[in-house]
């Protein structure tokens, strides 16, 4: 579960910088 939610916020910031 831990590492699905870091996952999760990983790809968040990935898409916000290429925003």
């Amino acid at each position: 579960m831990c590492t699905l939610t870091l996952y999760y916020k990983l790809e968040l910031i990935v898409l916000l910088m290429y925003q």
